[in-house]
């Protein structure tokens, strides 16, 4: 048996109460203290017993209040010997301002000092963590979160040049991932458009490039260091307007148009019932209802996670797969081919919950689940799925959800072209 924590102005507030009070701890399997209360006499106790249910998380709260009540409280509860009394969650944290009164008168009898350290002991230990028999699932943060995964910028770009082929520039378009997936630098692509390249003394491949590195992704440590990376950056270099333009100045469009590939992971849970069609009540969860679900950080996410029972040995799972920034979504390793419209709004899914007779409509059933493309119209697709289950047991089974797909975004300045005044 572990020794659980409490808060240690609780454990010395409970170990007065205790004194006076004898207290009988057990922990139920959700990890809440089951306290018996007992009304003591001077010399024999009554045998009636009341439980109720305080947290550990309560005791601390109650202490830390405590600490704003007077020293000397108001008259201290009645402990009558006799008399057996019910005593509800209520009393234990009302009854916490008197306990200093009565600690502080504790601690200066010698007999009753040396009880002390007992009666911290078993406060301790009796709300340390019992054997688990029903297994849960607590999804809290595993991922950043949010709806980017590439920022685009231009770096230093000029306002304002000169024509006649006396003023090169540059062009320099800064990537940062903001999102939880890397990008290789072979599956980033990002080409300049707005200009005529003949004009600015380039060909059409030459505004097209991919940065010299991977684009890392931000990282959640463990312990919850967030590791942000360094931005990469693409290079064009030396354009040039060659010929006079008419007049005393002409504003052109730069645009940037990047196009990638990105990874969406996600996780929810199942509720897992020996009974499904009539699960006894008090459960660990809730087969009917929705269920939380974490997506990491992308431009496509994962959302509205809902289950139910459909029959005595199937449950079935629904989620939604949404387009949640304002990109373009195309089928993976097509570089964002819009001369396709089969490209378009392609996402490859994967469904793992680690059990076996999972089926989803329009995915492919494979040793790692379900598996294979959808389309995502008007920015979102719902996916339905059903588990075959046969457990005598309660608990609760992560569902894993993966999606990859090409992502396109743009960003777009002008820049102005002075006449220098030579023909």
């Amino acid at each position: 048996m572990r020794i659980g924590s409490m808060h240690t102005s609780a454990i010395k507030e409970c170990a007065a109460l205790l004194l006076l009070r004898r207290i009988v701890v057990e922990v139920s399997t959700e990890k809440k203290c089951a306290i018996t209360l007992t009304t003591l006499s001077i010399g024999s106790e009554t045998v009636q017993n009341t439980t109720t249910q305080v947290s550990n998380d309560a005791l601390a709260t109650s202490s830390e209040v405590l600490l704003s009540v007077p020293n000397t409280p108001k008259s201290p509860p009645e402990l009558s010997g006799t008399t057996s009394r019910h005593y509800s969650a209520d009393f234990f944290t009302d009854a916490l301002p008197y306990t200093r009164f009565i600690y502080r008168l504790l601690i200066k009898s010698n007999k009753m000092r040396r009880l002390l350290p007992l009666a911290l002991l078993l406060v301790a230990v009796a709300c340390s963590s019992a054997p688990e028999e029903k297994q849960q699932v607590n999804l809290q943060s595993p991922f950043l979160g949010g709806t980017d995964g590439l920022i685009m910028s231009f770096q230093d770009l000029r306002p304002e040049v000169f024509d006649s082929g006396r003023d090169p520039f540059d062009v320099i378009v800064r990537l940062e991932n903001t999102g939880e997936a890397i990008v290789s630098q072979n599956n980033v692509r990002v080409k300049l458009s707005g200009i005529n390249p003949a004009e600015f003394g380039k060909t059409e491949s030459q505004l097209s490039s991919s940065p010299s590195d991977d684009i890392i992704e931000v990282r959640k440590e463990p312990n919850g260091n967030v590791l942000s990376p360094p931005p990469v950056f693409v290079e064009f270099t030396g354009l040039d307007h060659k010929s006079p333009i008419s007049g005393a100045q002409n504003q052109f469009i730069i645009r940037a148009d990047a196009c990638y590939q990105y990874r969406t992971k996600g996780v929810s849970k199942l509720c897992i019932r020996e009974n499904l069609l009539t699960p006894s009540p008090g459960g660990i969860c809730d087969l009917n209802a929705d269920k939380p679900i974490a997506s990491s950080g992308a431009p496509v996410q994962f959302a509205n996670f809902k289950e139910s029972t459909r029959a005595k040995d199937k449950v079935g799972f629904t989620f939604d797969i949404l387009n949640a920034n304002t990109g373009r979504i195309y089928e993976r390793n097509t570089a964002c081919d819009a001369s396709k419209r089969q490209n378009e709004n392609r996402v490859y899914i994967t469904v793992s919950t680690g059990l076996q007779g999972l089926l989803c409509t329009g995915l492919e059933t494979t040793a790692k689940g379900a598996e294979g493309f959808i389309t995502v119209y008007g920015g979102s697709k719902t996916i339905s799925c059903t588990q075959s289950v046969s457990s005598k047991i309660d608990f609760e089974q992560l569902v894993n959800l993966e999606a990859v797909y090409d992502y396109e975004q743009s960003i777009q300045s002008t820049i102005t072209v002075k006449s220098s005044g030579e023909e």
